[in-house]
């Protein structure tokens, strides 16, 4: 319980500090994700920090960066309405405009970390034939029109980007197990695109890992068209 409630609350660090996806929702739904809010704080100046340290042009705007401007964004609204201002509660928009852009740019963040690692091959869940070059998140995902596809891609930053703190810090074969992903294998297969999620009933939830996949073939022309899409 004591390394629970040190991790939950542990500030910023360099190395960044691991929060595996079950910390991550046990602080979060709680706090109506007020709690989320403070590991996007946490991961925004971890990011920023290692950008640096890299001497790489850094993406995001660091945790403090993030916060104001989602704050201000967000009261634009509100202070609009207060003072007449046109566009009234509407220019609240901005900030959730923002929130989108910093959560997409988190993603692809994520992505270049795992890129530029040699070992990703083996040290990831992968139950399909891919490539080193192959991206653990589909970023596009965030967008709330591709609900519920942008819960799992937020799940699954959670997950992988905590896999790659806890091998900065030296834990490479012991990396502690998370439950959450553990009885849900879509969040820590390697490479996930919409087709394997809909086709692999195996990763929906380990219950099911001896089902077979479901056969493209035994479907309607028209749903079999739909999932070459993009393909």
């Amino acid at each position: 319980m004591e390394d629970t409630v040190t991790l939950l609350t542990a500030a910023p660090g360099f190395p960044g500090v691991p929060r595996p996806l079950w910390l991550v929702m046990l602080g979060s739904f709680p706090t109506g994700l007020a709690w989320y809010g403070y590991y996007k704080f946490c991961v925004e100046e971890e990011l920023l920090e290692m950008e640096l340290e890299a001497g790489k042009e850094p993406q995001g705007f660091g945790g403090y960066g993030f916060l104001g401007s989602s704050a201000c964004l967000l009261l634009l609204g509100p202070i609009s309405y207060i003072f007449d201002i046109p566009g009234g509660t509407n220019n609240s928009l901005l900030g959730v405009i923002f929130l989108y852009y910093t959560q997409f740019l988190l993603y692809d963040r994520v992505n270049k970390l795992y890129e530029e690692e040699e070992n990703y091959n083996s040290t990831e869940v992968n139950v399909k034939n891919t490539s080193s070059k192959d991206k653990p998140l589909q970023a596009w995902w965030c967008l709330p029109i591709f609900f519920p596809f942008s819960l799992i891609v937020g799940m699954r930053q959670v997950h992988f980007l905590a896999n790659y703190l806890y091998r900065k810090r030296g834990v490479l074969s012991s990396i502690p197990p998370d439950p959450v992903a553990d009885f849900f294998p879509f969040i820590k297969i390697k490479s996930l695109t919409w087709q394997d999620l809909v086709l692999t009933p195996s990763l929906w939830c380990s219950i099911l890992s001896d089902v077979e996949n479901i056969d493209t073939k035994l479907l309607p022309e028209p749903v079999q068209e739909f999932l070459n899409t993009g393909k």
